[in-house]
């Protein structure tokens, strides 16, 4: 049987006090069968020794305690860590002899404990699943502003990662425990979802984006889970391998051209309200330059006549909202309605129509441009999880096609028209096109930014037969 190795790491959760549990861990060649691999794995004995350390007197590079803790004020705590590396290798030795095989780990912790006398309570075998459960129904019954209170929209990446749980758990055909889920067992999660992506017809599986992203929320989860007064995980949440890289977009390189935004201004929608939906969508976002987290907000602006140093036109004031992972801060902007988005405002009233949510709308978008025929092909490189290369295809503009598209198409298309670039980002990332100076001093109105607009449009007149006022 293999010679015992011993090493010790600190809790990946800290105390209020910073400091954190030391724990014993020995690799003596345990092994369990993974279902869904078809391997076996190692699975080494890890046991608390209920001493905790500030993480200053610890090297994080070295496994050895007498070289990692420093502190020299910690002869009782090696003391400890050495009668418990002693007492688990005494009882490692003394099973094998009596039973012919390794311990489990659960054999191993329970026959140290009994030696040591130790009045510790047996470690609660918390369910992962239930956890998150209670972690989820616990969010629902906080008000709205209530600290640590989270939004829709994350509680449903969380209960998409409990569900893949469960799927895993059933695979594995016994329950996941959270002081048994370890860092082996959250890589071979994200193995197994993306597995089972391939088995629903995805050849490639999942993009490594997406597995990016169920990567973190299952992180925030447990960090979550270890906060719970009583719970001991099982994970070392300090191992960067925990984290995975997210990599550019596959379809950076499509936008909707001049030539095609006519073809969907010239489209017959049949009358079908999902085919107007998309539409509307696609020329008011080329025309606007606005992202989904305005758009959906669009039919709330007040389009006004506004006349600024002589000239009189068409426009709106909005808000330019930032996604809450980039900044925090929001700002203003003002747009000229051009004419086929005038014609669209005609048609609703004097005011923009009210669009579905983001997932409809996407699955709205890619109908109507098949129908439309916007068949332009782009080269797309895909990367996707475990897979060394990318994968580079060429994909039509339909399939392309999301809520987000219309910044890339409103920039492309007037910079290819000739527009100077320094008036195309005064409506497009207003802010983003100040210089530090400008920020603080320049006070010039964000409606003179949309007459610098009409009056480069006027210049490049000839260039274009949409991007009118």
């Amino acid at each position: 049987m293999r010679s015992p190795k011993v090493t010790y790491n600190l809790e990946s959760t800290p105390n209020k006090d910073g400091s954190r549990l030391i724990f014993l861990n020995i690799n003596y060649g345990y092994k369990e069968f993974n279902p869904i691999s078809g391997k076996t794995k190692y699975k080494p004995f890890r046991l608390s020794t209920q001493k905790r350390v500030d993480p200053k007197f610890w090297d994080f590079s070295v496994q050895d305690l007498k070289k990692a803790y420093s502190n020299s004020t910690g002869k009782t705590i090696k003391n400890r860590m050495e009668k418990y590396r002693s007492v688990s290798l005494t009882e490692l030795d003394k099973f094998r002899d009596s039973n012919g095989r390794n311990p489990s780990p659960t054999e191993l912790q329970k026959l140290v404990k009994i030696k040591l006398g130790t009045n510790e309570p047996d470690v609660i075998q918390f369910s992962l699943v239930d956890t998150i459960d209670s972690i989820i129904e616990k969010n629902e019954s906080l008000t709205p502003t209530a600290k640590g209170k989270v939004g829709e929209k994350q509680i449903k990446k969380y209960r998409t990662v409990r569900n893949g749980l469960l799927l895993f758990e059933k695979s594995w055909e016994k329950d996941l425990v959270v002081n048994e889920f370890d860092n082996d067992m959250f890589h071979e999660y994200l193995d197994f979802v993306n597995e089972q992506y391939k088995l629903a017809g995805n050849p490639h599986g999942y993009m490594v984006n997406t597995i990016s992203k169920t990567a973190t929320t299952l992180v925030t989860l447990l960090r979550k889970i270890g906060k719970v007064k009583g719970v001991e995980l099982g994970i070392d949440l300090t191992d960067d391998s925990l984290s995975i890289a997210e990599v550019s977009a596959s379809d950076a390189e499509a936008y909707i051209s001049e030539s095609d935004l006519k073809k969907v201004v010239n489209c017959d929608t049949c009358g079908i309200q999902g085919f107007i939906n998309a539409k509307n969508y696609i020329i008011l976002c080329a025309m606007t330059s606005l992202r989904y987290h305005d758009m959906r907000h669009l039919h709330e602006v007040e389009v006004e006549t506004v006349e600024y140093n002589g000239r009189e036109f068409l426009g709106f004031d909005t808000l330019i909202r930032k996604p809450t992972n980039q900044s925090k801060k929001d700002f203003r902007t003002f747009i000229p309605v051009l004419q086929p988005a005038q014609r669209i405002l005609e048609d609703n009233g004097g005011r923009f129509p009210k669009f579905p949510n983001n997932s409809s709308m996407n699955v709205q978008l890619k109908r109507f441009a098949k129908f439309a025929g916007l068949d332009k092909v782009f080269t797309v490189e895909k990367h996707y999880y475990k897979v060394a290369e990318p994968v580079v295809s060429l994909e039509p503009l339909h399939r392309l096609i999301t809520c987000h598209i219309g910044r890339d198409s409103f920039v492309t298309n007037l910079s290819e028209i000739g527009v100077v670039p320094e008036v195309v980002v005064n409506i497009s990332h207003p802010e983003r096109a100040k210089t530090i100076m400008q920020k603080h001093y320049d006070k010039t109105p964000a409606i003179a930014r949309a007459v610098q607009l009409l009056d480069e449009l006027d210049r490049v007149e000839g260039k274009t037969e949409l991007y009118r006022y």
